[in-house]
């Protein structure tokens, strides 16, 4: 080897060891007077289905799973069950006419065997028909966090539930607004092709001070027709949801907290009855929630940790029979279309 290409080599060598050595060497410490950075802490997520109180779910004594508001907004749902898709042992039952949702839990649901709570508003509509028995309807933009209790533990929430509960927390000022933040609004758009035509959402939330926080939300959605592999059109497969969202805290005192909600949702589509032929009907459901709650808790009464909560919720389904349907037992007894 010649001495120009020892020398060479030398030289790259060196510079190599250079390079390592820099990359070993430890960051400097910030300069005197600057804030020192922040670790990053990993919490576990907390689930208050199982026992009514919040804890980890890795300590609940069930099978509990936690759905985040990020792990939503990550797969962006247009469904429900896509946000309940990867929950092990849970599965929802649809039907493409249809935005209600059922929820199966280890192979059991319907007739209040599966606890569905919205805001820890119980829902108990049931349609009979030849699809699920016990639906509600609630849209996934509206959802900010999920609480799944498999197993008959989740009786704790009323007698029958021995599937399980599912429990949805709607959207709150926390979702938007940062710790440090007093005032924020947040504008999401949505277009899409074959079926998911437009989607708009708007959330504002105000903090005044300690004192009280207000939150809101509109959202609205259009759905049209799809069409299937070979091209053709699924009729009845489009739907319209207009659906607002109100919450308000207020703490008067130390400790005392006032919470109120109010969620409303209106859900248009037609279709051909829960058996998908026959009669065609125009279904406007109106599905409603109002909650109200109190709580006292400070850390120097251990001892006392008040809740109080009270809810309305009412779902309901205005039929109006349409004019390009089949008349059969409908026309033998005098019907017409645009008549509910």
């Amino acid at each position: 080897m010649s001495y120009s290409s020892r020398r060479a080599l030398f030289a790259l060598g060196v510079s190599l060891l250079a390079l390592t050595a820099a990359q070993a060497q430890p960051a400097a410490a910030p300069p005197a007077g600057r804030p020192q950075p922040e670790s990053e802490i990993s919490l576990d997520s907390v689930s208050v289905t199982a026992t009514k109180t919040a804890g980890p779910a890795i300590d609940a004594l069930s099978g509990t799973s936690v759905v985040t508001q990020a792990q939503i907004q990550r797969v962006q749902p247009s469904r429900l069950s896509t946000i309940l898709r990867d929950v092990p042992g849970v599965i929802t039952q649809e039907s493409q006419t249809n935005p209600a949702q059922a929820i199966n839990i280890r192979g059991l649901q319907d007739f209040g065997r599966v606890n569905v709570l919205i805001d820890g508003a119980r829902q108990d509509f049931q349609t009979s028909g030849h699809n699920a028995n016990g639906v509600f309807y609630l849209d996934p933009e509206l959802v900010g966090g999920v609480d799944i209790t498999r197993g008959p533990t989740a009786t704790i929430y009323g007698s029958g539930a021995i599937g399980g509960v599912v429990a949805f927390r709607t959207r709150s000022i926390d979702d938007i607004l940062a710790p440090d933040e007093t005032a924020g609004f947040v504008q999401k758009q949505g277009f899409g092709t074959n079926g998911q035509t437009f989607l708009n959402t708007s959330a504002l939330g105000a903090r005044i001070g300690q004192a009280a926080d207000l939150f809101g939300q509109f959202t609205y959605r259009t759905n049209d027709p799809y069409r299937d592999g070979f091209g053709t059109l699924v009729r009845d497969t489009g739907n319209a949801l207009t659906s607002g969202l109100a919450k308000l805290s207020v703490r008067p005192a130390d400790g005392h907290e006032i919470r109120g909600t109010a969620l409303l949702q209106r859900f248009d589509f037609a279709n051909a009855g829960s058996s998908g032929a026959g009669a065609r009907f125009a279904n406007a459901v109106q599905a409603d929630t109002y909650s109200l709650g109190y709580r006292f808790a400070r850390p120097d009464v251990p001892l006392v940790d008040l809740s109080l909560n009270g809810y309305t919720t009412t779902t309901r389904n205005a039929l109006t029979f349409l004019a390009d349907s089949p008349r059969g037992t409908y026309g033998r007894l005098g019907t017409k279309g645009g008549t509910g």
